[in-house]
């Protein structure tokens, strides 16, 4: 026996597309950030108090209840300010200003943009569900059950919940830090099919959103029990069985990668209906995923899915429409209605989903799905 009850695997994260994972805050504009040309910035009110100064307070709070532009004001107070004269951190700004109104800001933590590890651990979880379909503990005893109870029955108990008999005990992912790496605003918007538009892009709902998108990765570490310590084997009476995607770091990678694949071939095929010119942008970058998909073979690298934006079966990975009883079109039409709260039936004519969250710069440029990422054994 060995006495090491978890194998540690040391991962890097990197970015295949925008991803972002929230603080909780949205910050205004003119307000909370403002914009340069191709910069965003996000303001610090003790630089601005700097500036301004205590006899400068009233016509600050007047600017906030104005609705003016800060940065405007104070640019006519000295005209030497600058974003760094007045911002905590300044990112790149991809898509241009706008009329948008609105940042979502990405989490940190202790300065750096962070993925973390609950978010990754519930892209597993999914990953891991998707998996399984046809298990009987999976099945929706109610159109709107809880998600967490069906988890749970999975992974643990299926009559009494109780978390020392849960399997997740025995996956540990840590948080993906990007450290020395900005982050970057891109601009989202939504990709709606409307009976009344040819066009797909709708900007009623814009934003800026912050996001990691770049070259260099994160490392990120994964334990995974170690079946064959003393540990386990003197609690394995208690424990629900281990799914054998957690049982090592190449099953686990290449259930991740299967998982990943098939949303994006769901979604290839779903468009193929649709005549839309945003499609020439969109769709060969779903094409150039799945190749991603394709070059993870050997179970020491995979792609996921992680974080906000992109559409219910990227979000949420729509595990549970894979289960028999919802390939019945009754019965699926009935969650759906349910799902949407749409009593009049206004969207009874549309294919679900029909909304897609998405990084858009400008037209003929490419469309971007947000929240792809690769993550690669560095070392065992």
């Amino acid at each position: 026996m060995e006495n090491n009850p978890m194998i540690r695997t040391a991962c890097k994260l990197s970015t295949l597309t925008p991803c972002h994972v929230g603080s909780g805050s949205i910050l205004l504009r003119n307000q909370e950030f403002v914009t340069d040309g191709d910069e965003l910035g996000v303001v610090d009110p003790r630089k601005i108090y700097g500036i301004l100064g205590a006899n400068g307070i009233d016509a600050w709070c007047r600017a906030i209840e104005n609705q003016e532009d800060i940065y405007a004001m104070l640019r006519k107070v000295r005209p030497d300010v600058r974003l760094r004269t007045i911002c905590s951190r300044i990112m790149p700004l991809y898509g241009g200003s706008g009329r948008v109104m609105e940042l979502r800001e990405q989490l940190r933590s202790n300065g750096a943009a962070c993925i973390p590890g609950s978010s990754l651990k519930g892209a597993i979880v999914t990953a891991v569900l998707a998996s399984n379909p046809e298990d009987s503990r999976l099945q929706l005893d109610h159109p709107r059950s809880s998600n967490n109870r069906v988890v749970d029955r999975f992974f643990a108990n299926p009559e009494k919940y109780d978390p020392k008999s849960s399997a997740l005990r025995f996956l540990r992912v840590g948080d993906a830090c990007f450290e020395q790496i900005p982050t970057c605003a891109v601009h989202c918007l939504s990709l709606n099919i409307r009976s009344s538009r040819d066009s797909l892009v709708d900007e009623k709902v814009r934003q800026f959103v912050e996001c990691i998108y770049a070259d260099d990765p994160a490392t990120c570490e994964i334990d995974l029990i170690n079946r064959q310590s003393d540990y386990y084997h003197d609690i394995a009476s208690c424990v629900r069985t281990i799914p054998d995607a957690l049982t090592s770091i190449e099953a686990l990678f290449r259930s991740l990668t299967a998982h990943t694949r098939s949303l994006l071939v769901e979604e290839l095929n779903f468009w193929q209906d649709y005549n839309a010119d945003e499609l020439n942008d969109y769709l060969p970058q779903i094409e150039e995923l799945i190749s991603e998909c394709d070059a993870c073979k050997d179970g020491r690298s995979a792609v996921l899915r992680v974080g906000y934006g992109s559409g219910w079966n990227f979000m949420t990975g729509a595990w549970s429409r894979r289960r028999t009883e919802l390939q019945n079109p009754d019965q699926w039409a009935n969650i759906l209605a349910l799902a949407r709260k749409d009593r009049m039936g206004r969207y009874r004519e549309y294919p679900f989903i029909k909304t897609r969250r998405v990084f858009y710069d400008q037209p003929e440029e490419p469309i971007l799905p947000l929240g792809f990422m690769k993550i690669e054994v560095e070392r065992d």
